[in-house]
């Protein structure tokens, strides 16, 4: 309400930070690989087989058409939106290397291969900076302008009239 640029302090900064340590923390996250083969149906034995053995998804594409694209740095959340709650969990506890699917869709079978992982973290405040001054920023304001409705709620009395009488 006031107009005034706001920026903490150093001390600020790291307090905010220290308060809300668990919204900084990241999801276990990992890489995989997606192949869509464009078709419901049973895959062929050498298709079965080459997934099994954790063959590479140009491998796979020899066998039966379809596509195939990296999915990089995805939660279970990100599966669970793209996909769907049971799918992730299972690619979620899948070994690296092999292949979890089908997953159907009306363009085909998805089969994910997880790559790498990366386990929850918290990043340290000199990696976040810039989001933390954010969110600090977002927070004095709504304080600052929560105390100035305060303040003018002290100033005012609101009676409410009997709006039968008035009609």
């Amino acid at each position: 309400m006031s107009g005034d640029v706001i920026q903490p302090s150093q001390e600020e900064l790291q307090t905010f930070y220290e308060s809300n340590l668990e919204r900084y923390r990241t999801l276990p996250s990992l890489d995989a690989n997606e192949i869509v083969f464009n078709t419901r149906e049973e895959l062929p034995v050498e298709v079965s087989n080459a997934l099994a053995s954790g063959a590479d998804a140009a491998r796979l594409l020899e066998f039966e058409a379809g596509n195939a694209d990296p999915l990089p740095n995805v939660n279970k959340l990100d599966l669970s939106n793209i996909f769907d709650d049971e799918f992730a969990e299972r690619v979620f506890i899948t070994e690296i290397g092999a292949w979890q699917g089908p997953f159907l869709s009306n363009r085909g079978q998805h089969w994910l291969q997880v790559t790498s992982r990366r386990a929850s973290r918290l990043p340290p405040l000199t990696e976040i900076r810039d989001r933390v001054r954010l969110e600090w920023i977002a927070a004095e304001e709504d304080l600052r302008l929560q105390t100035q409705i305060d303040r003018l709620w002290e100033q005012y009395s609101v009676r409410i009239s009997n709006a039968e009488a008035e009609h």
